[in-house]
């Protein structure tokens, strides 16, 4: 079986060689490859807790499952964050699984006991006897709240840019003798818009009557803003992206528990599903295009070139009668 194999400790299972390193054991016994790659399919842990009969009994179940296996063909899935896995849905049969492989469990609609989805931990969409409870998400209006912020911070760095564009063109321009002038520690630092999302991530719970599964969470990551260029913009259409698509999934899915179910939405209950409400972002502050000097402004510029100690008042006060035509 290999220099990784140990034939002298058997799995008590089905016989087989144990690994020799990073085995599964069951009650403090190592188990095959082939046995823990059927246990990899329960809730981890769980294994550390079984009996050697509970497992085997466990491993009937598996085999059981096997037909359901063989049934199954996805049609809709969600993806989480690593280590999450995975829903995957068979619409067609009225099947999920929670894992990305065709070894896992198959779960059926009578083992699915209700669903929610999650913004960090204010609901969004949950199933509600027969019928799924939308709720309005207050992220966009959170988001728009930011607008000053990132206005703020868009003419910040807007600034921050035209510092450094002057300071690298007196540096082209003074030559080789004036390279030690220019030294990076008297510019002042990028800015960066470390401003937190108004959510952290999507949740999605599921409450199961099964007898190895009685939950299961799976997360996917807010979207958030770029530190260099942050959008409002880009962050409510990345939102609304994600959002559209779990508003998608918990219909679906409350339709496999239940074919007939409605939407209530605010209270109102409604035959056919409602759009996910859209946002539009307030206005932002963008960098302005680009215009003619103003020879105002040009002086202001250099003037706090100066103050920074990037140029010396010399050079100031001479570029100053330049813009002024003296």
């Amino acid at each position: 079986m290999g220099l990784f194999s140990n034939n002298k400790k058997l799995c008590p299972i089905c016989g087989n060689p144990t690994p020799r390193i990073f085995s599964t054991k069951v009650e403090g016994t190592p188990i095959c490859k082939e046995c823990d790659k059927k246990a990899d399919q329960l809730p981890l842990g769980t294994t550390d807790t079984m009996t050697l009969d509970q497992f085997k009994a466990y491993l009937d179940f598996y085999e059981a499952n096997q037909p359901l296996r063989q049934l199954f063909e996805e049609t809709e899935r969600v993806g989480f964050n690593s280590f999450s896995g995975d829903l995957i849905l068979d619409q067609e049969h009225g099947l999920f699984r929670l894992k990305n492989d065709e070894n896992a469990l198959v779960f059926e609609m009578k083992d699915l006991i209700s669903f929610q989805v999650l913004e960090d931990s204010r609901p969004l969409f949950i199933s509600e006897g027969k019928n799924l409870r939308t709720f309005q998400s207050d992220v966009p209006e959170k988001a728009n709240a930011m607008a000053p912020q990132i206005g703020q911070f868009v003419l910040m760095r807007q600034q921050f840019e035209n510092m450094e564009n002057m300071a690298r063109m007196l540096e082209k321009q003074g030559g080789d003798q004036k390279q030690d002038r220019y030294d990076s520690s008297n510019r002042p630092e990028r800015p960066y818009f470390d401003v937190p999302a108004p959510f952290e991530s999507f949740f999605v719970d599921l409450k199961l009557n099964h007898p190895y599964w009685r939950s299961f969470r799976g997360e996917i990551t807010a979207p958030s803003f770029d530190r260099d260029y942050p959008s409002l913009d880009s962050y409510l259409k990345s939102y609304q992206k994600k959002a559209d698509n779990l508003h998608a999934f918990a219909r679906d899915f409350i339709h496999m528990m239940n074919p007939g179910a409605q939407e209530i939405y605010d209270g109102v209950e409604t035959a056919k599903p409602q759009a996910a409400p859209q946002v539009t972002p307030q206005s932002v502050p963008q960098a302005a295009p680009a215009q003619a000097s103003d020879p105002i402004q040009e002086i202001q510029k250099y003037k706090q070139l100066f103050d920074a100690g990037v140029i010396t008042e010399a050079e100031f006060t001479a570029k100053k009668k330049q813009l002024m035509g003296i």
